[in-house]
């Protein structure tokens, strides 16, 4: 498997705080249930295909 080198934003810190502010702010509770169906619909055409 190909090593990915981290970024700078990365290795800055910048991500970690920006799902940490995201978290804080429920964000991704409101997220989690906008993107249900779609990931509904991928995971219905995933289990037909096998």
């Amino acid at each position: 498997m190909r090593y990915r080198r981290r970024s700078l934003k990365n290795m800055a810190g910048v991500t970690k705080m920006k799902r940490r502010i995201k978290k804080d702010l429920g964000i991704y509770e409101v997220t989690k249930h906008l993107n249900a169906p779609g990931k509904r619909e991928t995971t219905l055409e995933t289990e037909a295909r096998l």
